[in-house]
């Protein structure tokens, strides 16, 4: 269970029982049954209920979170990190249905050159078949005026994908295959 903490829901019951031994009684018994002490016994019961399980690997950092934007009707929806830096979108079944996210600033290396007649922008997208890459070839911009703000410990669900925001970042996850990223201004995971 790498990754992941669980904390459980414990009811924890004292139960105590008197336990009195009985005699076997017969009608040819004229002598009155004679009974032995009776014993205390404190027994302790737990019961575990389901656990609550909080992972702190990247799908806990979507995992749980109130959905605050869904993708609709619509083919697109954008949105923001709350610090601005990092802007985001996740696209329906007609660009073939995944996310990507932009940082404005970063720290850490561009994506590795290659042919690209566009722009290679340092993007990073997870597919809905889960495939995730690191660099972009494009000649728009994901950020569009007005964007959602996507607020922390909030996320935002479009076909297959979920994205949450949290201070350390963004992630977006295919939660179908596993596979995604987790953005920040000062680095990125592709898993």
């Amino acid at each position: 269970m790498a990754g992941r903490v669980a904390r459980w829901s414990v009811l924890v019951a004292s139960v105590t029982v008197l336990v009195i031994p009985l005699e076997a009684c017969s009608q040819d018994s004229v002598e009155p049954p004679t009974r032995a002490p009776a014993e205390t016994v404190t027994a302790t019961v737990t019961v575990s209920a389901t656990p609550d399980v909080t992972d702190t690997g990247p799908r806990g950092a979507v995992s749980g979170l109130p959905i605050v934007l869904r993708l609709g009707n619509a083919d697109e929806l954008h949105f923001r990190s709350p610090s601005g830096n990092i802007d985001c979108w996740i696209f329906g079944p007609s660009y073939g249905g995944g996310a990507e996210c932009v940082p404005h600033q970063k720290e850490f290396p561009d994506p590795p050159r290659r042919a690209c007649q566009l722009d290679l922008l340092p993007a990073l997208r997870v597919d809905a078949a889960g495939v995730t890459t690191y660099g972009d070839c494009r000649g728009d911009v994901v950020g569009v005026p007005g964007d959602n703000v996507l607020e922390y410990g909030t996320a935002a669900r479009g076909g297959s994908i979920t994205c949450g925001a949290q201070p350390t970042g963004v992630t977006c996850l295919n939660p179908d295959t596993g596979h995604g990223f987790t953005l920040s201004r000062a680095s990125y995971t592709i898993f």
